[in-house]
């Protein structure tokens, strides 16, 4: 499999995927979603623009920030809070799943885009359980391992 593990901050990469986790209330207001929105401004307004329509658990949202740069906004989350894990890991699972397939076709114009980074997803704020998600990952990814690769932050 072509999935490295890497320590650092995920939002200096500058070309490929960035992939992360939002909630179906339209609230960017912690964790990287919230470093995101600040950073990039365009991916907030479009995620706000898609909450007026509507999100659904299993989601995905690409924005552009740049011709080598995606933001992917993943919904795998329908609510917020930490009291209680948040994190849905079916739609998780689904969000996964349609990214690959969208970086796919997305290197086909761009081969940046073969190169998805991803944090430790809805391990932080949301509270899944990393080994769980882990699996997920793998799961996901094992049908296209062999066009894309995949880096995990820390």
């Amino acid at each position: 499999m072509k999935i490295q593990f890497k320590q650092g901050n995920i939002l200096q990469e500058t070309k490929g995927i960035i992939a992360h986790c939002v909630n179906c209330v339209g609230v960017m207001g912690a964790g990287l979603a919230y470093q995101i929105a600040i950073k990039y401004p365009i991916v907030k307004q479009k995620y706000l623009e898609q909450h007026k329509r509507g999100w659904l658990l299993g989601n995905i949202q690409l924005v552009e920030v740049n011709k080598d740069l995606i933001i992917a906004n993943l919904a795998g989350q329908y609510n917020i809070g930490t009291k209680e894990r948040q994190l849905s890991y079916q739609a998780l699972e689904i969000c996964l799943d349609k990214l690959f397939k969208e970086a796919l076709l997305k290197s086909q114009q761009n081969i940046e885009f073969n190169n998805i980074f991803l944090p430790r997803l809805g391990c932080g704020l949301a509270g899944a359980d990393w080994k769980a998600v882990e699996i997920i990952i793998n799961r996901a990814f094992d049908k296209y391992n062999e066009f894309l690769y995949l880096t995990i932050y820390q």
